[in-house]
């Protein structure tokens, strides 16, 4: 009987949930969004919100590719944005310090963000050593130029016969 005072049964503080059903907290849905506290902007959180913003414009640097969409129908919703470090950048320790510091910069130019636009930053190794100023500048020109495109002015068809 030394192991039995292990099992979740024996103890008779923890109450055994076994048999009871799912609980309340699994049954909340997962927001498509989350707010991020005390910025002017959204993160992206579904592959699919990830795979549309493909379709969209893109910025390239030597330190990452920002891949932005408009929403016309959600012009006035706030910019959402989504990190991608892949597996080739390096280790778990160096992806996580490139997501940290894309994190900090992105709360620094959350303001060049532009409502109604999805953003994708893709990153690339060199941002590792990049310094941070270069990494804010970067994402502040992405942001500007991925923003939804000004009206097409017609063009004048010609008026000679064919």
């Amino acid at each position: 009987m030394i192991g039995s005072a292990c099992t979740p049964s024996a103890s008779p503080k923890a109450p055994s949930l076994a048999g009871q059903g799912p609980t309340e907290h699994s049954q909340l849905a997962r927001p498509a969004t989350l707010p991020v506290r005390g910025s002017s902007y959204e993160r992206l959180l579904k592959r699919a919100d990830f795979l549309a913003a493909q379709r969209g414009r893109r910025f390239s640097t030597p330190l990452m590719t920002v891949q932005g969409l408009a929403r016309p129908t959600l012009a006035e919703t706030p910019a959402r944005l989504g990190l991608t470090v892949t597996r080739k950048v390096g280790t778990a320790t160096e992806r996580n310090r490139i997501k940290r510091r894309l994190r900090a910069a992105l709360r620094l130019c959350a303001e060049s963000a532009q409502k109604g636009v999805d953003y994708v930053v893709v990153a690339r190794r060199d941002l590792l050593a990049a310094p941070f100023a270069s990494i804010v500048t970067d994402l502040e020109n992405a942001m500007s130029r991925l923003g939804p495109k000004p009206a097409a002015k017609p063009t004048p068809s010609p008026d000679r016969p064919r």
